[in-house]
């Protein structure tokens, strides 16, 4: 699946089947930006599309 993590506050979201990170809006609620990792203890960045960036799903 997935996660979507902040890069500022570092909360996480697990994609749920049948998501995609392009569900989502850019920021998070704390005005960091989400990147989609395969693991959410990742510090790497992204594994998949560097610049894709995914708000937190809390503000939907």
């Amino acid at each position: 699946m997935g996660y979507l993590k902040c890069d500022k506050c570092e909360r996480y979201y697990e994609l749920q089947p049948g998501e995609s990170p392009e569900d989502f809006k850019k920021e998070c609620d704390c005005g960091g930006k989400f990147r989609y990792v395969e693991n959410p203890e990742d510090t790497e960045g992204d594994l998949n599309e560097p610049e894709t960036t995914i708000t937190c799903p809390s503000t939907i």
